[in-house]
């Protein structure tokens, strides 16, 4: 099946609806938008012996072709990655047997959720036309960073326990490339934790998998190449938008409002106007790690005389508040 007309459609929805609504352990909130290749809802996962309840996602592919396989293989290995999209494990399945699903449709449950996308982030903090703190900046870049570090060593992980993705200093045998890693396909998580990188800002995760390839390198060289490409998007298609939110755009900013070291990791240094291409992985995962373990408000105030208040702990967790959860919670 290469596409789904209206009426299979709204058969679909109303089929999904109905065997929910069968099930006393769920209820169904709303459909979350649909692509091409699948459509994804919203549930409620009720607590039968108390009033508790969490929230759900569930995937609809529409066909299972080897795109649909490299995303289920590659969520099943990646779980215990932080910054990955968590599946679950669901007993009793509403959905299976469900007489409109076909052979041809599969599905996935998800963790939900609650933060919104980092393309929202960014039409939000756009419309506000101030500049991004660079603490939260270095944080985003961090989150990334571990995104591509999880797929670069896919059988690193736990899976029983999420925890933080680890540098590995040996090149893998299989890595997940993802050629699609743009700010609609990232979600941000829960509210701040306590731990060091999430104190401030939620961990942004990686929720879709559909333009997974699979890489066997046969050389660190092709171990390389396969991560960089996915370095490169990071830096090219994302923290290029994040560090132009609220200043001027012409590729120079000099205004003494961004951290020199951030902006040479992403644009290169000032007097040669590209970014070093031969940096691998764990020396770009260094130097932001350090950044955001070392550079406080304090550093800020003494290094770049940023003594606005902008790079203190309650103006980034009040930027948190207003662009990613506040406007999600009559939305989602």
């Amino acid at each position: 099946m290469d596409a789904v007309d209206e009426i299979q459609l709204a058969r679909l929805v109303a089929g999904v609806k109905l065997r929910f609504a069968e099930d006393a352990r769920y209820s169904f909130e709303r459909s979350l938008g649909m692509g091409a290749q699948g459509i994804c809802f919203k549930l409620k996962r009720n607590d039968l012996l108390s009033t508790d309840f969490t929230y759900v996602a569930v995937k609809i592919s529409f066909d299972m072709g080897e795109l649909q396989r490299n995303e289920m293989l590659a969520l099943h290995d990646l779980r215990g990655a932080e910054h990955i999209v968590k599946l679950l494990a669901i007993s009793n399945d509403p959905l299976a047997g469900a007489p409109h699903l076909t052979t041809n449709f599969t599905w996935l449950y998800m963790e939900w959720l609650p933060g919104g996308s980092l393309m929202d982030f960014i039409a939000k903090a756009t419309a506000k036309e101030e500049p991004l703190p660079n603490r939260l900046l270095w944080r985003l870049f961090l989150c990334l960073t571990r995104i591509v570090i999880a797929l670069a060593w896919p059988g690193a992980h736990d899976p029983t326990i999420n925890k933080l993705e680890q540098l590995q200093y040996v090149p893998s045998s299989l890595v997940y490339q993802n050629d699609d890693i743009q700010d609609g396909n990232l979600i941000f998580g829960a509210l701040p934790s306590q731990d060091t990188e999430h104190h401030l800002t939620p961990p942004l995760k990686m929720i879709d998998a559909g333009c997974i390839g699979i890489v066997r390198p046969e050389d660190p060289a092709e171990f390389k190449e396969a991560v960089k490409s996915m370095t490169d998007q990071v830096i090219d298609e994302i923290m290029t938008l994040l560090i132009a939110i609220g200043r001027e755009d012409d590729d120079e900013y000099d205004d003494g409002t961004l951290d020199e070291a951030l902006r040479t990791l992403i644009l290169g240094p000032r007097d040669e106007g590209v970014r070093d291409e031969d940096m691998d992985l764990p020396d770009l995962f260094n130097q932001i790690w350090l950044a955001v373990v070392q550079r406080d408000a304090a550093w800020y105030a003494e290094n770049m005389g940023i003594e606005d208040g902008s790079e203190d702990d309650d103006k980034i967790t009040g930027l948190i508040m207003e662009l990613i959860m506040m406007p999600q919670l009559g939305a989602w």
